[in-house]
């Protein structure tokens, strides 16, 4: 079995991993983003890959820094490694320790939607296809040699959160393949196609904002679908936030199903066109308040 660091953080990367262990891929060290604080509280939560590897007695390290990363690695002697979703960038002092280098597992077909949003991305953007990609990294961001690529179709009513988990799956039952393949030569990593590439950026809260008088069904339905549950879509045209939470289109126009006001209780479109009718007065005939599906 080969000698191999695993660097993951959230349940993408844990899929993958979960499966290489239960093929007796076991990594002899996984690295993952440290403890962030969250809630209330501040407590501490570990990601996803650091409970599973803690669960199956994986050596796991958390360094902040460049400096760190390399003093945990510098005595491992790996053939490679295996990268999903880890959530930091690695400099070239870090891609160079492995034999045969640093394989990034990205979630869009490369080199169209590099970098840290690929998911949300081509949702917003309207894509019918996406899939998994395995790279070689380099120093550029998602530029590396493309190793394989695998596609997946995207369903009409696909959420960032449906289409990741099955991006995740398909990674799984592809990774060992893969890895058997490159390191008994049997594929060769091929250059990507820069007259294609196409670059995404890490999402922040500003970009879940929209004016729902002036955004097409069809634009609003993509947006709530990517940006649910981060960043979250929400207009500030009324006063104060307005969180956008549920809605579906239905033929011309966009019925909103869930609302919800800053620092208050979320509430189904009908009664929010009862309780504010001024609001709904202004809003284009193409957005519709209505009652929602989800079972209470």
């Amino acid at each position: 079995m080969p000698n191999f660091v695993f660097f993951g953080s959230p349940n993408f990367a844990a899929t993958i991993l979960e499966t290489l262990m239960d093929q007796t891929w076991r990594p002899t060290l996984v690295v993952t983003e440290p403890p962030k604080p969250t809630g209330r509280g501040n407590n501490l939560r570990l990601t996803a890959v650091h409970i599973l590897a803690d669960s199956a007695k994986i050596s796991v390290a958390t360094p902040a820094t460049t400096p760190e990363l390399l003093s945990v690695l510098e005595g491992q002697r790996s053939d490679f490694f295996l990268v999903a979703a880890y959530g930091k960038i690695l400099p070239q002092s870090v891609l160079d320790l492995p034999r045969y280098g640093a394989i990034n597992i990205h979630a869009s077909l490369l080199p169209a939607y590099r970098g840290a949003s690929p998911v949300q991305a081509v949702i917003s953007k309207g894509e019918t296809r996406t899939g998994i990609t395995f790279m070689l990294m380099e120093a550029g961001l998602d530029t590396g040699p493309i190793l394989q690529s695998f596609p997946v179709a995207i369903q009409p009513n696909d959420t960032t959160s449906s289409l990741t988990d099955r991006l995740a799956q398909i990674a799984a039952q592809t990774v060992i393949p893969t890895l058997r393949n490159f390191l008994t030569h049997k594929i060769m990593p091929q250059p990507q196609e820069e007259a294609r590439a196409s670059t995404t950026r890490k999402l922040t809260k500003e970009n879940g904002e929209i004016r729902l008088t002036a955004i097409s069904p069809r634009q609003l339905d993509r947006r709530i679908r990517a940006y649910t549950p981060w960043p979250g879509v929400y207009t500030l045209e009324f006063g104060k936030r307005l969180k956008i939470l549920e809605g579906r289109l239905e033929r011309v126009w966009y019925c909103i199903t869930e609302l919800q006001w800053a620092g208050k209780t979320a509430i189904d479109g009908k009664s929010f066109a009862l309780a504010y009718p001024n609001i709904l007065t202004k809003l284009p005939k193409t957005i519709k308040l209505g009652a929602s599906f989800k079972k209470r």
